[in-house]
């Protein structure tokens, strides 16, 4: 596969410690925001796409998750944690009227890793390929909810689940 480079794509890419907290995380926005390469990839008729790593400690807090269902400890709690973690980044990060919607769809998606995680309980099982799906949840939660937040300020920001677009 070959890319021109009239045709390449402008790729910007914050690790777990840059979204670590909503006010870090305010801090990345504003940088995208002020950053040239919005402009440079429009005026060169390219795309720019962001990419965000889970909130710092998500991804220890997902793999401690996973093992401790497989062990039959007590996960629930600590999903609880989790769960409220990213709540509270949406009401801190996301415009009140958008607030409801970004809610549910992380809601939604907590429910998804919920009932994975009662799987690995039952089976007392956790293969890799589980613990890389478990893992996958923090990205896709950062990711989401930062391309929610940045909506404020550039209306045209659209979510792109890397599970579309990557194949493994």
């Amino acid at each position: 596969f070959f890319f021109a480079p009239s045709s390449a794509m402008i790729i910007l890419k914050f690790g777990g410690t840059s979204v670590g907290t909503p006010t870090s995380i305010k801090q990345v926005i504003t940088l995208i925001k002020r950053s040239d390469a919005a402009e440079m990839a429009k005026a060169n008729g390219r795309h720019i796409a962001v990419v965000f790593s889970a909130f710092a400690g998500v991804t220890n807090q997902l793999l401690k998750l996973g093992q401790t269902a497989k062990d039959g400890g007590d996960w629930e709690q600590e999903f609880a944690a989790l769960t409220q973690r990213h709540l509270d980044a949406i009401k801190e990060l996301v415009a009140a009227p958008q607030q409801p919607r970004v809610c549910a769809h992380v809601t939604d998606t907590l429910q998804e890793l919920n009932k994975y995680l009662q799987g690995v309980s039952c089976l007392k099982e956790l293969s890799s390929r589980t613990s890389a799906l478990v893992v996958s949840f923090g990205e896709r939660l950062s990711a989401y909810i930062i391309s929610e937040a940045l909506k404020a300020d550039i209306p045209d920001v659209e979510f792109l689940d890397a599970r579309d677009v990557v194949v493994t």
